[in-house]
């Protein structure tokens, strides 16, 4: 990934320094595939780890989590907000489903509580 220093961005000109911070923002929001990889890759084990500790899958803490019979904790929202970004963002570039519910307005109905 491309470094920037605000000392060296300060030293060059106008143009330069649209021209890095341009390079730097699309580099940031532009991962390679590999970097894809190991964030979906990370996601994915955040939420096998809520599946362990909860002893339930993804869809079913989701149905839980909709209807109210489980208390609904930091935990709990972030698991909900993982699937979104699961399904949302990695899941865009990929067909492929790990552990995702069939039924993914489920999750933007949860997420919105």
């Amino acid at each position: 990934m491309m470094k920037l220093k605000l000392s060296e961005l300060s030293l060059m000109s106008p143009e330069k320094q649209e021209y890095q911070l341009k390079r730097f923002i699309h580099e940031v929001l532009s991962p390679t595939p590999e970097q894809e990889r190991e964030q979906n890759a990370e996601v994915e084990k955040r939420i096998a780890e809520f599946e362990r500790r909860y002893g339930m899958t993804s869809e079913e803490m989701l149905h839980q989590y909709q209807e109210k019979s489980i208390r609904q904790t930091e935990d709990f929202g972030t698991w909900v907000f993982l699937l979104e970004v699961l399904n949302t963002v990695f899941l865009a570039s990929s067909p492929e489903s790990p552990k995702l519910p069939e039924d993914t307005a489920l999750i933007r109905q949860a997420h919105q509580q």
